[in-house]
């Protein structure tokens, strides 16, 4: 057999890796359990800042549709049809 050969890990073994652990390659994402995995590229120790949480659906939504050029009006008729949350 040629090569290398190593073991074939769940995702559940990856979260506890020692390898991922030691680099780093899960961030947390800010005030949640959840993790995401961090950029392959390293700049000289620099380390990777956790990442913030996602905006709540429909946050964004009116200036969104301000820049589409909606009116303000416009975009209270879109809420009042229940088109964008």
């Amino acid at each position: 057999l040629a090569g290398g050969v190593g073991a074939v890990n769940q995702v559940a073994d990856l979260l506890d890796d020692p390898q991922v652990t030691e680099r780093a390659s899960l961030l947390p994402v800010d005030d949640s359990d959840l993790r995401v995995l961090a950029g392959p590229v390293r700049f000289g120790g620099v380390p990777q800042a956790a990442l913030a949480q996602p905006p709540e659906l429909g946050a964004d939504s009116d200036e969104v549709l301000r820049e589409a050029g909606f009116s303000d009006a416009e975009i209270q008729t879109l809420r009042a049809d229940a088109v964008t949350p």
